[in-house]
């Protein structure tokens, strides 16, 4: 079985918030929301790669 795939273009203003940095209010403090470690590590989520 193949797979086609196809770039589809972003506009600018899209481009430009995907790629700034976010944080996440978790327990009423602010976290970085790029790597998701705290929610890993001080709430017991564990991820499983297939």
């Amino acid at each position: 079985m193949s797979t086609v795939t196809a770039e589809i273009p972003l506009h600018e203003q899209v481009q430009s918030f995907v790629r700034t940095p976010r944080k996440m209010l978790i327990s009423g403090r602010w976290h970085d929301a790029a790597s998701g470690n705290y929610l890993l590590h001080n709430f017991g989520f564990s991820v499983s790669c297939a």
